[in-house]
C-alpha cells in the first residue's frame, strides 16, 4: 500500500465516522434533546400561567366588567391548553423513565397527574361560588405547584 492509498484511506475513514458522528448527534437531538426541553418549558409555562392568572375571579358572580369575563376566559384556555400539552410532551421523550433520571424531570405520572388537575381546574374556573368551592380550587392549583416542584404562597 503507498503512502497515497494510506492518505486516501485515512481522508475516508475520517468523512466517514465524521458523518456518522454528526447523524448519531442529530438523532439524539432531534428525539432526545428537543423532547426533553419540551418538557421543562411546558413545567416553566404552567406555573407562568399559574401565577399570572392567580387573581382570576374563580366565581361567574363575581365577575363585575368584560375585561373580567375575558381574563377568565383566557385562564379556562390557557390551563386547559397547558394541561393536554404536559401529558403530550411527556408522551414524545423516549424511554421516558430512563432520561427523566438523567434530566432530572418529574415522573410520568405525576405528569399525568398535573395535566388531570389542569383540566379539572379549567373546567371549575367560573363555577366556584361558595367559599368551600373556591378553597378546593386554590388547594388543587398549589397541588399542581407542588407536584411539579414550586412552593409558592396564595392568600384568599
Amino acid at each position: 500500500m503507498s503512502e497515497l492509498d494510506k492518505i486516501l484511506w485515512t481522508a475516508l475513514a475520517t468523512i466517514l465516522s465524521g458523518s456518522f458522528i454528526f447523524v448519531i448527534s442529530q438523532f439524539a437531538s432531534r428525539f432526545i434533546l428537543e423532547p426533553v426541553i419540551e418538557v421543562k418549558r411546558v413545567v416553566g409555562e404552567i406555573i407562568f400561567v399559574l401565577l399570572q392568572y392567580d387573581t382570576v375571579n374563580y366565581s361567574i358572580l363575581d365577575i363585575e366588567n368584560e375585561d373580567d369575563f375575558n381574563r377568565l376566559k383566557d385562564a379556562k384556555r390557557d390551563i386547559r391548553e397547558k394541561g393536554s400539552r404536559i401529558v403530550s410532551a411527556s408522551f414524545s421523550v423516549p424511554y421516558y423513565d430512563f432520561f427523566r433520571l438523567l434530566f432530572r424531570l418529574p415522573s410520568r405520572i405525576v405528569l399525568i397527574s398535573v395535566g388531570q388537575t389542569l383540566l379539572q381546574i379549567a373546567d371549575r374556573l367560573g363555577e366556584s361560588h361558595s367559599p368551600t368551592e373556591m378553597d378546593e380550587l386554590s388547594k388543587m392549583i398549589l397541588s399542581v405547584a407542588k407536584k411539579l416542584g414550586v412552593e409558592f404562597k396564595q392568600e384568599y
